[in-house]
C-alpha cells in the first residue's frame, strides 16, 4: 500500500473547498452559513446532509456518515483512500508522487501539458465555429441536428477548418512540435482528426477535458473519430456527460444511457439532463463502476433500428449481471 505523507494530505485539504468538491457530485442548497443536500449514503428523501464551509466537514444527521472532502470522495466513489487522495489532489492542483496497484497514480509533467494543449484546442475550435469559416459547420449543428446556440455553447462544440492555422496557434502558444504530436492532436505532417469535423470535447468523470470526439460533416470516412488512447484519454473509462449528469441523476433518481453525444444533447434541449452516452464501445467494467456509483436505476435508450435493439439487449444483460437495476 502506498504511503502518503500527512503534510501532503493537509496541503491538499487546505487547497480545496469541500463545498466545491461535494457540489461536483450533488446539488447543494445554502441554508444559513452551511449547505445541505440529500445524503447519498442512505435512502434519503429530504436533505439530511449538512456541509460546513467553515469547518470543511460534512455530516449526515440520519445515517451518521461524516468527515472531510477526502472521506466524502472515498465513500461516494467507493474507492481506496489512496485513489481518493489522487482525485482530490487533482481538484486542488497539488502534485503527488504515489503509486496505486503498481501503476502511476498521478499525471506526469508532460501529461499536464497535454491537458493544457487539449483545452487550448477546445477554445480555438469553439471560437472557430462562430467565425466565417465555421458557418457551414454551425449551420449543420443548428439546421440539420437541431441544436440551439445555448447547447452548442454549453458543451463548447467546435470546428477546425485549417490545419495550418491550428498548428500556428499552438506554436504561438509555446508548444513544441513534440508536445503537439504527443498530445495526439496533430501529426508531424500537420494532419489532425479534427479537420473539417465538428468536435465534441470529452471530459473524464472528474470533469477534466481529456480529448475529443469528432463527427464527419459530409463526404466519405468514419462518422466518428475519437482522440487516440493515452494516459490522458481512455474511452473505456469515460461516459460522455457523466460529470454534468450526476447532479441531475440524484434529483431524478434515475439515469438514462444512450448511444451517442448528439442523443445526449437532443435530450438535454428537451429538459432531460440525467443522460450519459457511451463512446462508441461496449460497456466495460470501468463503465459499470461509474454507473454503480450513481446508485440509481438505469434506463437504456438506444436507437430504434435493429442494431440499436440488439445493442440494448446486450447492455441490459450486462447491467443485470452486475446487479444494476434497469
Amino acid at each position: 500500500m502506498a504511503y502518503i505523507d500527512k503534510a501532503k494530505i493537509e496541503e491538499i485539504l487546505s487547497k480545496v473547498d469541500i463545498v466545491d468538491v461535494i457540489s461536483s457530485y450533488l446539488p447543494l442548497t445554502k441554508v444559513g452559513k452551511n449547505y445541505k443536500c440529500v445524503c447519498p449514503f442512505h435512502d434519503d428523501h429530504s436533505p439530511s446532509m449538512s456541509i460546513s464551509q467553515t469547518k470543511q466537514m460534512f455530516k449526515c444527521f440520519v445515517c451518521g456518515e461524516g468527515g472531510n472532502a477526502l472521506k466524502f470522495v472515498q465513500q461516494y466513489e467507493n474507492i481506496s483512500f489512496q485513489k481518493a487522495v489522487q482525485k482530490v489532489a487533482e481538484l486542488a492542483g497539488v502534485k503527488i508522487d504515489i503509486n496505486i496497484n503498481d501503476k502511476a497514480a498521478i499525471y506526469s509533467e508532460s501529461d499536464y501539458r497535454k491537458f493544457q494543449i487539449i483545452n487550448d484546442v477546445k477554445e480555438f475550435a469553439f471560437n472557430n465555429l462562430f467565425s466565417e469559416q465555421g458557418k457551414n459547420a454551425l449551420n449543420y449543428l443548428v439546421e440539420t441536428r437541431r441544436l440551439n446556440l445555448e447547447t452548442i455553447k454549453d458543451y463548447e462544440i467546435g470546428y477546425i477548418h485549417s490545419t495550418e492555422q491550428l498548428m500556428n496557434f499552438l506554436t504561438v502558444k509555446g508548444y513544441s512540435l513534440d508536445e503537439i504530436t504527443e498530445s495526439s492532436i496533430m501529426t508531424r505532417e500537420g494532419r489532425t482528426f479534427l479537420y473539417n469535423r465538428v468536435s465534441f470535447p470529452v471530459h473524464n468523470p472528474e470533469g477534466k477535458c481529456v480529448g475529443f470526439s469528432s463527427r464527419l460533416l459530409s463526404g466519405e470516412g468514419p462518422k466518428y473519430i475519437n482522440s487516440t488512447e493515452s494516459v490522458v484519454f481512455q474511452k473505456n473509462k469515460i461516459l460522455f456527460n457523466y460529470h454534468i449528469a450526476r447532479k441531475e441523476v440524484y434529483q431524478k433518481k434515475e439515469l438514462i444511457l444512450v448511444e451517442g453525444q448528439l442523443n445526449v444533447l437532443s435530450l438535454k434541449q428537451n429538459g432531460i439532463k440525467n443522460v450519459v452516452a457511451q463512446m462508441g464501445t461496449a460497456l466495460t467494467q470501468e463503465h459499470i463502476s461509474l454507473l454503480k456509483n450513481m446508485k440509481v436505476p438505469i434506463k437504456i435508450m438506444y436507437d430504434a433500428d435493429n442494431a440499436g435493439i440488439q445493442a440494448a439487449k446486450k447492455t441490459y444483460s450486462i447491467l443485470k449481471e452486475n446487479k444494476i437495476q434497469c
